[in-house]
Protein backbone atom coordinates (compact mmCIF):
# COMPACT_ATOMS: atom_id res chain seq x y z
CA UNK A 1 0.00 0.00 0.00
CA UNK A 2 2.87 2.56 0.78
CA UNK A 3 4.53 2.10 -2.58
CA UNK A 4 1.31 2.41 -4.80
CA UNK A 5 0.88 6.16 -2.21
CA UNK A 6 4.12 7.00 -3.30
CA UNK A 7 3.95 6.16 -6.71
CA UNK A 8 0.54 8.08 -7.22
CA UNK A 9 2.51 11.19 -5.05
CA UNK A 10 4.98 11.15 -8.14
CA UNK A 11 2.81 10.86 -10.55
CA UNK A 12 0.41 14.05 -9.28
CA UNK A 13 3.97 15.75 -8.77
CA UNK A 14 4.70 15.65 -12.06
CA UNK A 15 1.40 16.38 -13.37
CA UNK A 16 2.18 19.65 -11.80
CA UNK A 17 5.39 20.50 -11.91
CA UNK A 18 5.69 19.78 -16.16
CA UNK A 19 2.63 22.01 -16.64
CA UNK A 20 4.23 24.88 -14.63
CA UNK A 21 7.89 24.41 -15.89
CA UNK A 22 7.17 24.61 -19.42
CA UNK A 23 4.82 27.25 -19.07
CA UNK A 24 6.93 29.30 -17.35
CA UNK A 25 10.18 28.86 -19.52
CA UNK A 26 7.46 29.56 -22.48
CA UNK A 27 6.74 32.83 -20.47
CA UNK A 28 10.47 34.00 -19.98
CA UNK A 29 11.80 33.20 -23.40
CA UNK A 30 8.66 34.26 -25.36
CA UNK A 31 8.96 37.96 -23.93
CA UNK A 32 8.82 41.04 -26.37
CA UNK A 33 12.41 41.76 -28.12
CA UNK A 34 13.84 45.12 -26.25
CA UNK A 35 12.54 48.17 -28.12
CA UNK A 36 14.99 50.59 -30.68
CA UNK A 37 14.14 53.65 -30.43
CA UNK A 38 12.66 55.50 -33.56
CA UNK A 39 16.06 57.25 -33.90
CA UNK A 40 18.08 54.91 -34.19
CA UNK A 41 15.64 52.17 -36.35
CA UNK A 42 15.20 56.14 -39.16
CA UNK A 43 19.41 56.11 -39.21
CA UNK A 44 19.92 52.97 -39.89
CA UNK A 45 17.18 52.88 -42.53
CA UNK A 46 18.65 56.08 -44.43
CA UNK A 47 22.06 55.34 -43.51
CA UNK A 48 21.82 52.18 -45.73
CA UNK A 49 19.42 53.80 -48.42
CA UNK A 50 22.99 55.83 -48.93
CA UNK A 51 25.44 52.92 -48.93
CA UNK A 52 26.72 54.10 -45.37
CA UNK A 53 26.32 51.14 -42.76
Amino acid sequence: MPERRTRLKIIFLIIIILPTLYFAFTFFTLGPKPYTGGDETVVKKISGEHGRQ
